[in-house]
């Protein structure tokens, strides 16, 4: 199937230049040069800097009436503000890339990687078009008589990017901010900001981890309710599995905020293939081509090998990424326990200069390996999806222009006006969500376990709503106090971080503990932040309980509807896929060797089925344990190893319930 180019519609040709069309034009043409000028003088602050920092300088009430300046710019002023930050970012990446800069970001290259169904990309772009006039809108707000006006930090909008991923996605090896998420915020984040936005981008990566059953399943807890994209990029964990990446497209579809898919992938995968048909179902789909990329990056990048001085010939974001035709001096290989990418005598200089932490990091960095991209690569990655983002920017703006009656002076009438284009294009949201909760799901491609699917019911593990109770970091479950039940909002560097393993105690009141492994994270707080933390079942302990969900879980999570009574335990992932001798599994239910007891509202647990890393808990009335303690929809499960003088132990990274 051929690619589809970047453009929303075709164009209408423009009109001849006779005498009446000079007017329009010139207007036109003033109106951009003016919001190119306004997007660039230093003493018209405009620009929506990050909301922290600007307290910090001006009062709210001063940035209140500077948005509200913006918004008072007609659309074609704005495409001329946001011309002029892209001007200043490709003063940026000149920088960066020097002479090479024009032929990294022509526009050939963008429709080469960058692959999308024109559907997918119309849903892209009006879910841009609406967050600029909810921002446009916002800022025509008039505070009530007496109303304070210092509450608009609460009222920004925001356009959030959320990163799901193993530990390339992750970042693994490199440092926190030099992600190609990071990276990509930093590029667009002065743009979107010129409108009124305020862009999120979310690396909620974890090494080691595919993407479901449990983090498709997790999505709402771990990533957040508020999301505009959701990126998959699990090639790498999921290099023979095909059927994974299809929950998490099906579970997407029935979150809250229904976000762009974006997926880091080859075009050639079923995986691909299969997952591109949910634009079929109402959602939006997008690849970005690793093996275009990889074309691209073999074709255009100087070898650093056949360059004299490359020290003194190539920038840094340039040196060393390519040796000997090889990207980062890395070859496929044979070798699973290196992910099938192995480093080559022949690319040394790539690898001694693959990674750059020691500036910031003065202690020992793990992770740094041939399967782990290194900063150049994050680097350009990233730049390439700012830039493909802010090509969607001005394609919306684009689109607004044409859809916006113009002429009017008075706030009132504008806010209405926008109110108007507003709820046509949600209209078009709420279309495209019905036609995906009124289509079957795609479980065709799960064949892993599935007689477990079946007795299930593959809707309710594809479709139903999931409520999930994780340990797992990064999540906004954690960040947010929610599973914690403090629900003081934190990030990745403040947030409730459990008990260390090695110093806990029996628990004297037989809750459940939320534990750590010391040893999971580095010395260094630069580097990756991701965390497989877990409850902790110990030989000794006794019986532990939790409630699940808790009542913050279910404020925050709950949609109010009854619930089937289906729960799903996920036990943290091992390394390689072999966990220690002490690791109790649920295998010692199954064969009921008496080691492990398991209870639901003090109905013992009797069997399990397992969905691949997953397992289903049965009782005597089969995998349905009714509506709950009190008809709540909520369940009370307790956990005992009972294996004396062992040592046993087990780890619960989530517990879900459907």
């Amino acid at each position: 199937m051929a690619r589809k180019t970047y453009q929303l519609r075709k164009q209408p040709k423009p009109p001849s230049t006779t005498q009446k069309s000079h007017p329009l034009i010139i207007a036109i043409l003033l109106a951009f040069f003016a919001g190119y000028y306004l997007g660039g003088h230093e003493s018209t602050p405009i620009v929506l800097t990050s909301v922290k920092s600007k307290v910090k300088t001006i009062t709210q009430k001063q940035q209140h009436f500077e948005l509200k300046e913006l918004s008072k710019l007609s659309f074609t002023e704005l495409i001329g503000v946001v011309a002029k930050e892209r001007q200043k970012v490709a003063l940026k990446l000149e920088r960066e890339y020097q002479i090479f800069y024009s032929r990294l970001f022509e526009s050939s290259t963008m429709e080469e990687i960058f692959v999308m169904s024109e559907e997918s990309k119309a849903r892209f772009v009006r879910r841009i078009m609406m967050k600029i006039l909810l921002a446009q809108q916002q800022n025509y707000y008039h505070p009530a008589s007496g109303e304070e006006e210092n509450n608009y930090i609460d009222k920004v909008i925001t356009f959030t990017w959320a990163t799901g991923g193993d530990s390339a996605a992750a970042g693994h090896g490199n440092l926190f901010n030099q992600s190609y998420t990071a990276i990509m915020e930093n590029t667009v984040r002065s743009s979107f900001a010129s409108l009124g936005v305020k862009f999120v981008a979310k690396n909620y990566g974890i090494g080691g981890y595919g993407s479901g059953p449990e983090l498709a399943l997790c999505q709402e807890s771990v990533y957040g309710l508020d999301l505009d994209v959701l990126n998959w990029d699990f090639s790498m964990t999921e290099r023979f599995d095909q059927h994974r990446a299809m929950l998490w497209g099906e579970r997407a579809g029935t979150h809250p905020t229904k976000p762009i898919l974006f997926m880091m992938d080859s075009g050639y995968t079923e995986r691909w293939k299969q997952f591109k048909q949910l634009d079929t179902k109402g959602m939006s789909t997008i690849l970005m081509d690793n093996v275009q990329f990889t074309k691209f990056r073999k074709h255009q990048i100087p070898d650093s090998s056949t360059i004299p001085n490359p020290d003194r010939h190539l920038p840094p974001s340039l040196r060393y990424y390519i040796c000997n035709g090889e990207i980062e001096g890395v070859v496929e290989c044979d070798d699973s326990l290196r992910n099938f990418l192995c480093d080559t005598e022949e690319g040394v200089l790539c690898k001694q200069n693959k990674f750059q932490t020691r500036d910031v990091c003065r202690t020992e960095v793990r992770h740094q390996t041939s399967w782990n991209p290194g900063w150049k690569d994050h680097l350009l990655r990233g730049r390439l999806l700012g830039y493909f983002m802010l090509d969607m920017v001005q394609e919306a703006l684009v689109e607004l222009e044409k859809m916006v009656n113009k002429g009017m002076s008075d706030d009132y009438a504008i806010h209405t006006e926008y109110q108007r284009v507003l709820d046509q294009l949600s209209g078009m949201e709420q279309a495209d969500a019905s036609i995906f909760l009124n289509s079957p799901p795609f479980t065709q491609l799960w064949e892993t376990n599935r007689d477990t699917l079946d007795s299930v019911n593959p809707l309710t593990v594809f479709r139903k709503h999931s409520l999930c109770h994780t340990a797992l970091i990064p999540s906004e479950t954690r960040y947010d106090g929610i599973l914690t039940e403090n629900y003081q909002r934190g990030s990745h560097k403040d947030y409730e971080k459990g008990i260390n393993k090695a110093l806990l105690a029996t628990p004297e009141d037989g809750v459940l503990p939320l534990a750590y492994d010391s040893n999971d994270r580095q010395q260094c707080d630069a580097l990756e932040i991701d965390h497989k933390d877990f409850f902790y079942v110990r030989e000794g302990d006794g019986w532990l309980s939790t409630m699940v969900p808790n009542p913050v879980e279910e404020w925050a999570y709950g949609r109010g509807e009854p619930r089937e009574g289906i729960i799903m335990v996920c036990l943290k992932i091992c390394p390689l896929g072999r966990c220690p001798e002490e690791s109790v599994g649920f295998g010692y239910i199954k064969r009921n060797r008496g080691k492990l007891f398991i209870t639901v509202n003090d109905q013992p647990v009797k069997m399990i089925n397992k969905l691949e890393g997953c397992h289903f808990l049965a009782g005597d009335h089969g995998l349905r344990w009714g509506p709950g303690i009190e008809d709540s929809g909520r369940y009370q499960l307790k956990f005992r190893v009972e294996d004396p003088g062992t040592g046993h132990w087990m780890k619960i990274s989530s517990i879900i319930i459907f």
